[in-house]
């Protein structure tokens, strides 16, 4: 088992605090709290030293062609922001291109982050 520290974010509670997860391949054994949460402030940004460890957003709903990317560089802007996984409705490149276009966005997609 490895394990990561650093300063936690918990979205569920607002609070940040040091701790460290233990992960087994892809597999997330346990989450604990190391210290005392400390509130972040606008003038408080040095209050916490080391890496932040954030929950990663899955968009449930996102139409890839929109952005005018491929769903291979799309992921790779999309991963530096947070999001770790989409959910996409390819509708617009199938009217264009149908079955096709469906094809191309699937394989392409093989090659994201």
């Amino acid at each position: 088992m490895e394990t990561l520290e650093g300063n936690i974010v918990n979205v569920i509670t607002g609070e940040v605090y040091p701790g460290k997860i233990g992960f087994s391949g892809e597999i997330i054994e346990f989450v604990e709290r190391t210290g005392s949460p400390v509130p972040l402030k606008a003038d408080s940004r040095d209050s916490l030293n080391g890496y932040y460890i954030v929950p990663g957003l899955v968009d449930g709903h996102i139409h890839i062609e929109s952005s005018m990317l491929t769903p291979s560089r799309f992921g790779q802007i999309a991963v530096t922001h947070g999001t770790t996984s989409v959910v996409s409705d390819p509708h617009e490149i199938a009217n264009v291109l149908g079955n096709e276009g469906i094809r191309f966005m699937i394989e392409d997609a093989k090659r994201s982050p």
